[in-house]
């Protein structure tokens, strides 16, 4: 019976970790779409059926595995809807796997149960170790009450509602233990996979996101012979900024500078931070002459926009932008990031808070 148990247990956390990869990128919870929280259901209630195939069979009334475990963690991370979903496909498969009877119907009445009390609990303003225990500890009371009303050989239900107990409270932990584990490397993942991509100050794309795109881009101007513009931006003096106001100053100059780049851009336009103060726009299908409007726009929103500091002071920069086309002004893609930062170095040249066009 033990061996059959940890079968069970092996089963269930395999299957953890295996919607840990499943849900990896799009996180299961109360407030995610409800196509992922059916998915969720689905999948638990899969793992759920599974597990009543390795049950062990004590005696013709009893039969134990750790099918309720599928609905606690359903529960935990998709809350009230997905742990009804896998509750009401465990209680179906159990009455169409056993023979149907009183037993079967019972069985599923519970399990069902099982998945709204659960669900209900997953809505408690508490810690989620709170829920777990208050999850584990409800359908323990309910599983066990069951075993112990349904059989007649009380010797052999007692031995077994010990045996389930016991079993309950290893695999719990264990669960609990794993599932923790999963989620912080999840979190993790999701973390440096934005940061491999995202300025950490900013939020927009860093330098390799720029690169991957431009390159992405490259490729399909070659099938498709389309425009393409590069903005290239600097901010005049930053260094005065820094050195007058410090670097907390001059954090949040680039955070708001990068709100104003954003809205004065197309939808389709990407912006990223590939430097210190330099920001770079690709203008996707935008002529030259479109280029040059939406660098005009840029230069007048950001000269107008008043940056207000912690301190409530107000102050105001200006940028200069050099831009580039292809193919209006060159043709050659593999320089044109050179060829935009050179109209940017003769906008600095002549004067700052200018546009010039490569």
């Amino acid at each position: 019976m033990l061996k059959d148990l940890f079968i069970n247990s092996s089963i269930l956390i395999s299957f953890l970790f295996l919607g840990g990869e499943i849900f990896k990128d799009t996180t299961l919870s109360p407030s995610a779409p409800l196509k992922i929280r059916v998915f969720g259901g689905i999948v638990s209630g899969l793992l759920g059926s599974i597990l009543m195939i390795f049950s062990v069979r004590i005696s013709p009334e009893i039969v134990l595995d750790l099918r309720h475990f599928a609905i606690i963690i359903v529960a935990i991370y998709g809350g009230l809807s997905s742990s009804i979903i896998t509750a009401l496909i465990i209680a179906a498969f159990r009455i169409y796997y056993f023979p149907i009877g009183s037993l079967s119907i019972t069985a599923g009445s519970i399990i069902v149960l099982l998945g709204i009390i659960s669900g209900l609990i997953s809505q408690l303003n508490t810690s989620q170790k709170r829920k777990w225990l208050y999850m584990n500890i409800v359908n323990m009371a309910i599983i066990s009450t069951d075993l112990l009303l349904a059989a007649k050989e009380n010797d052999l239900v007692l031995e077994s509602t010990i045996y389930f107990i016991m079993m309950s409270i290893i695999t719990g932990l264990l669960v609990y233990h794993f599932s923790n584990y999963i989620t912080v490397s999840n979190s993790l993942y999701k973390k440096f996979k934005i940061e491999a991509t995202q300025d950490f100050l900013t939020g927009l794309n860093n330098v390799r996101s720029f690169d991957n795109k431009l390159n992405d881009m490259i490729t399909k101007l070659d099938k498709n012979k389309e425009d393409l513009s590069i903005i290239i931006l600097d901010i005049d003096h930053f260094k005065r900024i820094n050195d007058t106001y410090g670097h907390v100053a001059g954090d949040y100059v680039l955070k708001e500078l990068a709100k104003v780049l954003s809205s004065s851009c197309r939808d389709l336009d990407i912006v990223s931070r590939t430097g210190g103060e330099e920001f770079c726009i690709l203008l996707p299908d935008c002529p030259n002459k479109k280029a040059i409007a939406v660098a005009e726009r840029i230069r007048t929103n950001v000269e107008k926009h008043q940056f207000v500091l912690s301190d409530q002071q107000k102050i105001n920069i200006t940028v200069s932008l050099g831009i580039t086309t292809y193919p209006d002004k060159t043709t050659n893609l593999n320089s044109i990031v050179e060829e935009a930062d050179y109209a940017l170095y003769q906008a600095k040249q002549t004067g700052r808070n200018r546009v010039c066009t490569g």
